[in-house]
């Protein structure tokens, strides 16, 4: 089975992750807090392109091929990512079994679980206008 992914795939998949960083880095700059805003294209780098290549990839493929290939589709998608990334960086802690740190740090940090929902939803939207929409809903064969 081969699969080819065209170019605006390949440029969805490179630039999807950065859209909530840059968006946000603008609002940095905006608000006259630029020095900031590296930092945030940094962390959507760092938070994105792993979620993009364990799930997202895969993910893309089987929409695909199952004609699937709708805009809340792919904003739903990309806001679960987004859960599932805040998730995982609790994983180190439960691997050794360090739960009542993980509540605590679960409690503290609970305003980000919308976030991150939401900066999967964007990256999500950002990815299908970058690589989906427009094109014919076929089977990758």
């Amino acid at each position: 089975m081969k699969i080819i992914f065209n170019i605006r795939t390949i440029f969805g998949f490179v630039v999807a992750p950065l859209v909530p960083g840059m968006l946000v880095a603008l609002l940095a700059v905006i608000d006259g807090r630029w020095p900031m805003a590296r930092w945030y294209i940094e962390f959507g780098a760092l938070a994105g392109y792993p979620a993009m290549i364990v799930v997202g990839i895969p993910l893309h493929i089987f929409l695909v091929r199952r004609g699937s290939t709708g805009l809340s589709l792919y904003a739903a998608s990309g806001a679960l990512m987004g859960l599932l990334v805040y998730l995982m960086a609790f994983i180190p802690a439960l691997v050794t079994g360090q739960f009542e740190p993980i509540l605590y740090a679960m409690k503290s940090t609970l305003a980000f679980l919308p976030i991150s929902a939401i900066c999967g939803a964007i990256a999500g939207t950002a990815f299908w206008l970058l690589a989906v929409m427009g094109t014919k809903s076929r089977r990758m064969s």
